[in-house]
């Protein structure tokens, strides 16, 4: 069994500002042409391509190619897709949790 190192909190890590200003180049592993769909994109299309590429997650945009979203394959799922449906129109907005 394998366990898992413990990390700090982030209460616990202490950054001076000049650290705060520092950047990180993620390029070498990011991908820089992911696999999109258009926000207009049916749902048998979006599931068409999660099934034929094998894909985990597909970054969904509007017509200036905007990132708009990012849709998963649970959010294929049937009981994703029918709290989807019954929130309408603007689905992919989270909806404030109740206090």
């Amino acid at each position: 069994e394998k366990v898992y190192p413990k990390y700090p909190s982030i209460e616990d890590v202490d950054l001076r500002s000049a650290d705060r200003n520092c950047l990180i180049d993620l390029r070498p592993y990011a991908n820089t042409a992911p696999y999109t769909v258009n926000e207009t994109a049916s749902i048998q299309r979006t599931y068409r391509l999660f099934r034929t590429l094998g894909l985990r997650t597909l970054c969904v945009v509007n017509h200036s190619n905007q990132v708009v979203g990012i849709i998963t394959r649970k959010d294929l799922l049937p009981d994703a897709l029918s709290d989807s449906l019954l929130r309408g129109r603007n689905a992919h907005e989270v909806s404030p949790e109740p206090f």
